[in-house]
């Protein structure tokens, strides 16, 4: 793999494409899901299942 995506939904919408296997974002208040997929020289995986995050 070369990088990832890593697609949100939720106060944030949206694709952020990565190379790094850990992420550290200032988040809000809310859920928000996410979803990660891999990106090589054969193409982009498909995405996760999708995954929940509840911010208090």
């Amino acid at each position: 793999m070369t990088s990832y995506l890593l697609s949100v939904t939720g106060a944030f919408t949206g694709t952020v494409p990565t190379t790094a296997r850990t992420l550290v974002v200032p988040a809000s208040q809310g859920a928000c899901t996410i979803r990660a997929a891999a990106v090589g020289p054969f193409g982009t995986s498909a995405f996760t299942a999708p995954q929940t995050i509840t911010v208090p």
